[in-house]
């Protein structure tokens, strides 16, 4: 059999051992799951490729998964679209995207050669170049002949091929357009910008955003977009050297500005962050069949604090709800893109409720959605979920000073502030589901993973002074199908 015949027939033979998944995120049939890929909406259906490494619950031996849905909730999976099997991507089928070209669908992605036989590996004997290849309705890709279509002599001496990843395709005007991520000569991380008429054959712009070199940062997975009239580059960042692993967290940042493509740079007005929770990276957008821009995330886990889980369940990686974004004052505002509704079942709801020090739920949920309303409040109080005697995960609202505290001791210990201006009518919205939990409030988002075998259940509100809840309503999730 060839490669992807193996792989496709070890996750017909093993993903029903896998257990303890989420209900209605998405989450691979079995082993490890990292980058959405190739996320886009083509004759009316989404699709998402990922990252995927089949045979273990780590990184290694990258694949292209795959899945489809008609709603961005409901997910089917297809066969692995991609495995490491020619010479211009022998060691992984790096991160990369889709788009329709003359009503079919085009991949491009980095195939990823290391060269390291030595016993000692050195960074300078791996190559990333980029690649294409072509999706068919009876859901096989094909490669191109011509791979790679940005080769490592497209990149001049100003940057280094061992980075040089991560293609995101967009048409304007009639052109192809692919933003990339590289390392440049100071070991920094820079945006390059290809152009095409074809896909097959490509030329370098420009280096259209930097930052300073005292940040010390590499860029992934750059997105660049238009929304609300306004240009959204869209980075995640990682330390570039080692020496700042711990100091500088991954994390992904948006920048707002003006694409100028007569001199080729990225005109920065505004930056922030778009996920303020501490396991999510590597987002990539799309337009949906109504015009809106939705983006998807990769829910992480950074440590090895919780390897044992993982080994245990039979995957790792989870992928956030897609997420509809606008720009309001000149911030990326984020709501759940889905329709959950129909999916929602109310177990709980109170309104006009007083609370008085601590109150606690009675229902006990492994997936569901806690709603909450206020007209205003003015006191400092905090909901955590997930809660037993010694574990737990809190999110504390203050509106004298105007900052969200999220705090989780499940992953590596969470303890932070975050900026947030509550105005007179809030709400609160949490999404649990069995591993993971998202936070909305005001257009900002938190996301968490929580992987552990005797989790908590309890949510609970304290507050020292008294807090009026105009709405409180509990929902259970169920009959998703990711399957």
């Amino acid at each position: 059999m060839n490669q992807l015949d193996v792989a496709n027939d070890y996750i017909r033979k093993n993903s029903s051992k896998v257990k303890c998944k989420p209900t209605y995120h998405f989450s691979p049939p079995i082993g490890w799951m990292n980058d959405p890929n190739g996320f886009c909406f083509h004759k009316g259906e989404y699709h998402l490729f990922y990252q995927l490494n089949p045979y273990d619950v780590v990184w290694s031996n990258i694949h292209w998964g795959h899945a489809v849905s008609s709603d961005l909730l409901n997910w089917k999976h297809k066969p692995v679209a991609m495995a490491c099997d020619t010479p211009q991507d022998i060691n992984g089928c790096f991160s990369g995207s889709a788009i329709e070209k003359d009503d079919e669908l085009y991949l491009m992605y980095t195939g990823h050669i290391d060269h390291n036989l030595d016993p000692v590996k050195t960074e300078d004997k791996i190559i990333q170049q980029q690649c294409l290849a072509k999706y068919h309705e009876d859901g096989t890709v094909v490669k191109s002949l011509n791979n790679p279509v940005i080769s490592m002599n497209m990149l001049n001496n100003n940057y280094q091929v061992r980075d040089f990843r991560d293609p995101k395709i967009y048409c304007k005007d009639g052109e192809y357009y692919c933003v990339l991520a590289a390392r440049n000569t100071d070991d920094r991380g820079s945006i390059l910008l290809y152009k095409s008429k074809d896909l097959e054959e490509w030329h370098f712009v420009s280096d259209i955003y930097r930052r300073p070199v005292e940040d010390n940062l590499m860029f992934e997975c750059p997105d660049l977009f238009t929304v609300d009239g306004k240009d959204v580059l869209v980075i995640s960042l990682m330390p570039c050297t080692p020496e700042y692993e711990g100091i500088i967290h991954n994390q992904v940042q948006y920048i707002i500005g003006k694409m100028n493509y007569e001199n080729g740079l990225f005109e920065e007005e505004s930056r922030g962050i778009i996920d303020n929770g501490s396991n999510y990276y590597a987002p990539q957008t799309t337009l949906d069949k109504n015009g809106n821009r939705i983006i998807i995330g990769w829910i992480c886990e950074w440590s090895n604090k919780n390897s044992k889980f993982v080994k245990e369940y039979g995957y790792n990686g989870i992928m956030t709800m897609p997420r509809k974004i606008n720009i309001t004052s000149g911030e990326l505002k984020q709501i759940p893109a889905t329709n959950m509704e129909e999916y929602e079942q109310e177990v709980y709801a109170v309104e006009d409720t007083q609370i008085d020090g601590k109150y606690t739920f009675t229902e006990q949920l492994i997936s569901q959605h806690i709603h909450m309303q206020f007209s205003s409040f003015k006191t400092t109080f905090t909901i955590q979920v997930l809660g037993s005697e010694s574990k737990g995960m809190s999110f504390t609202f203050n509106p004298v000073d105007n900052y969200i505290n999220a705090y989780s001791n499940y992953t590596l210990k969470v303890d932070k502030d975050v900026p947030c201006a509550f105005n007179n009518k809030v709400q609160i919205d949490i999404y649990i589901d069995n591993n993971c939990v998202e936070l909305y409030v005001n257009g900002k988002a938190f996301t968490f993973l929580c992987y552990d075998f005797d989790k908590g259940k309890d949510i609970t509100i304290s507050t020292e002074n008294s807090l009026k809840i105009d709405l409180l309503k509990q929902m259970k999730i169920s009959n998703v199908v990711i399957a």
